[in-house]
């Protein structure tokens, strides 16, 4: 009698899980994503990229987040969580008003808000991010770790964050993606391949918008990586795209001085402005939203 009750209690907590975990939201679309594996479940933490070059994510391929992209089970319900919050406050904007500028990207993005996987942080960047702003209806939606084939899954159907309405008009984009692919060991041309994939599919979705694309920011070690790979994105925006999208350069602005008109390659990083040889600080957001304003004409 006691295994019965054992086995009808552990059925019913099953039941239960499934319920929550595929529970619908009010609009219809699912509160969760797959969580992709191709072992058991002690994936987290195993490298992305092999050191012989191979990935177990493509660059140009959406995909949400897998056990090879979070380090912890906890991580991947707070990426869910928070991309869910992106979405939604997406869509709350775009049924509202149309959109001066719209940022898509990482945790550099991401920082402007103030937040880092939907955690307090960075209040300097978006002090500096809000005051750049005053007066236009701007909306940035970024999420920290994210690389180019997850923004790709967040811009699309399944991930909603372009769920874009007929009355809504998006005058410009700010795309800032890429860095991340580096970081993990991705080539140079499977991360510029990504960013430019990137801007095809948000140009597909929005043809009527100006596109910004920024080159990746100087990075530390990886800045070889950083310019070849950012040869490559201007070699195939410059040939392949619309006269509507184009190249920013404001990166330029984070690189010590004595070395600035040196080869990209040879770029180091000044700490002013990006204190982990990453992501731009309170001083720094300033000097991208300037440079940005003045390559727009705003």
């Amino acid at each position: 009698m006691n295994q019965y009750f054992v086995g009808v209690i552990s059925c019913l907590f099953v039941l239960l899980i499934i319920l929550i975990t595929f529970a619908p939201a009010e609009n219809g679309i699912v509160e969760s994503v797959t969580v992709h594996s191709r072992g058991g479940g002690d994936d987290y933490g195993t490298p992305l990229c092999s050191k012989d070059g191979g990935c177990r994510e493509s660059s140009t391929e959406p995909t949400p987040r897998t056990v090879f992209s979070v380090r912890s089970p906890q991580q991947m319900a707070q990426w869910i969580k928070t991309q869910n919050h992106n979405r939604r406050k997406a869509e709350a904007v775009f049924r509202k008003s149309s959109v001066d500028v719209l940022f898509l990207g990482d945790s550099i993005t991401e920082y402007l808000t103030g937040t880092s996987l939907g955690q307090a942080c960075c209040d300097d960047q978006k002090r500096s991010f809000d005051k750049a702003w005053v007066g236009s209806n701007v909306l940035a939606l970024g999420l920290s770790g994210d690389q180019t084939q997850h923004l790709l899954w967040r811009i699309s159907g399944e991930g909603g964050e372009l769920n874009v309405g007929e009355a809504t008009t998006i005058k410009r984009v700010v795309i800032n993606i890429g860095t991340n692919n580096l970081g993990v060991g991705m080539t140079p041309s499977m991360a510029a391949d990504g960013v430019v994939k990137v801007v095809e599919t948000v140009t597909k979705l929005l043809p009527n918008a100006e596109v910004w694309v920024e080159q990746i920011f100087p990075r530390g070690r990886l800045q070889q990586s950083v310019a070849s790979a950012n040869a490559r994105i201007r070699n195939h925006i410059n040939s392949r795209m619309p006269s509507s999208v184009r190249i920013s350069t404001c990166g330029k602005y984070f690189v010590n001085a004595e070395v600035k008109h040196e080869s990209e390659a040879s770029w180091t990083v000044d700490r002013a402005y990006l204190p982990d040889e990453l992501h731009p600080n309170g001083p720094g957001v300033k000097l991208w939203m300037d440079c940005l304003k003045s390559d727009m004409n705003i």
